[in-house]
């Protein structure tokens, strides 16, 4: 095991990674403790070849209306648009359906595009994605919100879903507080390693900026992290790409036994070149394989922590400069042990699995195609919590959870100990400064001519373009008056320094 030079004293911090949280919480449409119904009317043709199709992969939208309901919203809209979705699932006998509120002409539903209904045909329980997704929003990780829909075709019960939420521009503009950079959806070889790949759409596929179709930015992650010679890939790689949100997404990982993914296959993930902080974050994406659900005939409860980013295909750039950087290492470890203690462990999690299932028991006596796929049955599912299918089904979901801890705290207690800490700001990218310290204003914004940067500690300013091109730069005393006189009207990035410690980031509109 590799030496980790990290101390056990003071590990019980109370303002652990929640309080760094940027995940919203739950909206009208996605509600954890609630199942919404969702009612689809289309023509008999149409609904014919959306769930017996023989071409699925054709992902062709067909003209719907839906009425939607919850505790809060009893809406009906006349014109959607409908298809297939997914990837080795899409033919399933149950299948997955994507709902595109402006397909045909219609707006965004409650600040949504787009409803992602997923069977969750290879796991009984119902329940993993579901939890798999709260515990990297609880750790700090962007991650999709999901709730449970009943959904309906022509007034025929469809079964269950998880709805989960669209990886889109509104996604970004409400974890990141922008959406100009360039989001790509990454699949299976997207590893980081070949810049001549950065191009190509089927590996990493542009979802924004897809007219610009610039790249430069992926391209230059690339040469870094496959610069096998590069003696100052730590710094390079902080300035480029969140290593800190990284590491938390590796440590969860990690502990769910998320295997269909970045560091173990080079799949299911997303890239987003935040243009807020000039780096680039890793969003996790389609974890419904994991909490013990396995493929590849690996029990991924006993996988050794110190080997998690090894890789199983091929090891991912990502997973080789977390493992050979003895300070990004050290890091992933102390999430691990955070994480553990705070959001992974079973008074948290297992009365979280007991409300989903008591949530959602009646739905799926009820759903005709949940056996359709796996042959499943209600009693399959009754007992799925707490006993394993088996086959891919290693595990119950709360056997599992038990037994990755257990794995944890064994293979921690070859260590010393470690010691808990803050995560970064994900818009500054340095540590927090305590709540303690003076808040600094600037005002007003929008401004015209120009704002003042109220603070003491302040004694450096930079403005940047959305596009991370430096527009001014200026010395600040107390309470400054700055100029924005001949600059363009638009959005722009501030950064305030005290000495060459980056203590604030915000965004300035100047009108």
């Amino acid at each position: 095991m590799r030496y980790l030079f990290i101390s056990f004293i003071g590990f019980l911090y109370q303002g652990y990674i929640v309080c760094q949280n940027i995940n919203p919480e739950q909206d009208e449409i996605f509600r954890m403790n609630e199942v919404c119904t969702i009612e689809l009317t289309m023509s008999a043709e149409d609904k014919e070849e959306l769930i017996y199709g023989e071409n699925p992969d054709l992902r062709i939208y067909f003209p719907a209306s839906i009425h939607f309901t919850n505790s809060l919203i009893d809406t009906f809209i006349d014109s959607v648009g409908v298809r297939n979705r997914g990837n080795t699932s899409i033919d399933n006998l149950k299948r997955p359906l994507k709902i595109d509120f402006r397909e045909y002409g219609g707006a965004k539903f409650f600040d949504h595009k787009k409803f992602n209904l997923k069977p969750e045909h290879n796991d009984p329980s119902m329940v993993r994605e579901f939890l798999s997704l709260y515990i990297f929003r609880e750790s700090g990780v962007p991650a999709a919100r999901a709730s449970y829909a009943n959904v309906y075709i022509n007034d025929e019960y469809m079964g269950l879903y998880l709805n989960v939420e669209q990886i889109d521009d509104e996604f970004l503009e409400k974890r990141m507080n922008n959406d100009d950079g360039n989001l790509y959806k990454c699949l299976i070889q997207a590893d980081l390693w070949d810049e001549e790949m950065a191009y190509n759409d089927i590996i990493y596929e542009l979802k924004t900026n897809e007219e610009i179709n610039d790249r430069i930015k992926l391209v230059e992650l690339i040469r870094i992290l496959s610069d096998s010679e590069n003696q100052n890939l730590p710094d390079e790689l902080a300035n480029y790409f969140h290593v800190d949100m990284f590491l938390r997404y590796m440590a969860v990982e990690a502990l769910i036994g998320h295997w269909d993914s970045p560091t173990m296959l080079a799949n299911n993930y997303y890239l987003y070149e935040d243009a807020m902080t000039n780096r680039t974050v890793l969003i996790p994406y389609d974890v419904d394989n994991t909490l013990g659900i396995d493929w590849l005939a690996t029990d991924w409860s006993e996988v050794s922590f110190e080997s998690w980013g090894e890789g199983n295909l091929k090891t991912h750039a990502l997973s080789i400069a977390v493992t050979e950087i003895p300070e990004f290492y050290n890091r992933y470890y102390k999430y691990v042990v955070t994480i553990l203690e705070h959001i992974f462990n079973e008074e948290k999690l297992f009365p979280i699995i007991d409300d989903a299932k008591d949530l959602i028991d009646e739905f799926i006596l009820e759903d005709e195609y949940y056996p359709l796929d796996w042959e499943f049955n209600y009693n399959d599912f009754d007992v799925a919590l707490d006993s394993a299918y088996g086959g891919w089904v290693m595990y119950g979901v709360k056997p599992y959870i038990s037994k990755r801890i257990q794995i944890a705290r064994d293979e921690l207690n070859f260590v010393e100990g470690f010691e808990t800490l803050y995560p970064e700001n994900p818009y500054t990218g340095q540590e927090p400064i305590s709540i303690n310290e003076e808040s600094i204003k600037i005002y007003p914004n929008p401004c015209n001519d120009y704002f003042y940067i109220n603070s003491t500690r302040a004694d450096f300013a930079e403005l940047y373009s959305v596009d991370g091109k430096l527009i001014r730069s200026e010395s600040l005393y107390s309470n400054q008056k700055v100029s924005v006189s001949g600059i363009v009207k638009g959005l722009y990035i501030l950064k305030i320094y005290s000495g060459n410690q980056l203590i604030h980031v915000d965004r300035l509109v100047v009108d």
